[in-house]
């Protein structure tokens, strides 16, 4: 179970690892920055816009990930992976609408951005 300070402890995973996930979760396409300003950032947004009850990404999130492997290399575009916590309270009719209507669209379901930017990684 990841506490406050271990859910910022971001690490890297393969495009393969979410091929097949069962886990909810989304992608934030071009993550520039910090992964702790990510992190902190979209726990702040969620409750301020009613999808989350709490802001604390501990629990929101299992866990947070960067992508490896993206075929452009070091000059390739960040995207860092957020799987959501089992049980996290989470308003997802609010969040699907959220996510259309904030960050230009560049936060991708997880099965949505297997289906289209797989052509972007290796592995």
């Amino acid at each position: 179970m990841k506490n406050d300070r271990s859910i910022y402890e971001v690490g890297s995973k393969p495009f393969s690892s979410l091929v097949g996930i069962e886990q909810f979760g989304f992608v934030v396409t071009g993550a520039g920055g910090t992964s702790k300003d990510w992190i902190d950032g979209l726990s702040n947004a969620f409750k301020k816009a009613g999808i989350a009850s709490s802001d604390k990404p501990c629990d929101l999130f299992s866990e947070v990930f960067l992508l490896s492997g993206n075929v452009n290399g070091e000059n390739g575009r960040t995207d860092l992976v957020f799987l959501t916590k089992p049980g996290a309270k989470l308003n997802i009719a609010i969040l699907a609408m959220w996510r259309l209507q904030n960050l230009d669209g560049s936060i991708k379901w997880i099965d949505d951005f297997v289906d289209g930017y797989g052509g972007d990684y290796i592995g």
